[in-house]
């Protein structure tokens, strides 16, 4: 799952086809030593545009591939997908704090990070506090994806950071937030 880029609403489709997010995006998913990992290990990928990309979501959908399947965010429930994935490959789309609270390994590919931090700006600071594999290039991807896939990682190295961010974890959140709004 990727997340949107407001610097990419509202230009033509080269300048969109010309943009980091998409040339290395489609650099990923054609990356032949991904492409031969996934096939191996019968790997199945799933991949979610955020719905403000619904109008490039086509350029994407070019790639053919058997272990690469897209999906728009109306093919699908968010709930679902983070139920069954068994592990998250992201930019830094919001949805990785479920895969954190679940425990799932989590790929922060940031290729255009200094572009977020200066046009958008960001709360964590991606070099210290991140909660999971963090790849600046495809090379990277492929080495976290290795080690996740043939390692058998099945859980996320970075879980012990997620009592900094999450107060509770049991079954109890609509209890605790009716008796917060009955109060």
């Amino acid at each position: 799952m990727t997340t949107w880029r407001e610097w990419l609403i509202d230009i033509s489709d080269e300048e969109f086809k010309e943009s980091a997010y998409f040339n290395r995006t489609t650099e990923l998913l054609n990356h032949e030593k991904i492409n031969q990992l996934l096939k191996e290990q019968n790997i199945q990928v799933t991949v979610a545009l955020h719905p403000f990309m619904k109008e490039f979501e086509p350029y994407f959908r070019t790639i053919k591939n058997d272990c690469i399947q897209f999906v728009g965010f109306d093919e699908l429930s968010i709930g679902e997908v983070i139920q069954e994935m068994d592990m998250l490959l992201t930019d830094i789309t919001s949805v990785s704090w479920d895969f954190l609270y679940l425990n799932k390994p989590i790929i922060f590919y940031l290729f255009d990070q200094a572009d977020w931090e200066n046009k958008r700006g960001i709360y964590l600071n991606l070099n210290e506090d991140l909660y999971g594999y963090k790849a600046k290039n495809v090379e990277e991807v492929y080495a976290c994806l290795t080690e996740i896939i043939i390692g058998g990682v099945n859980y996320n190295k970075w879980y012990s950071k997620a009592t900094q961010y999450f107060d509770y974890f049991d079954q109890n959140k609509c209890e605790r937030l009716a008796a917060r709004v009955l109060k």
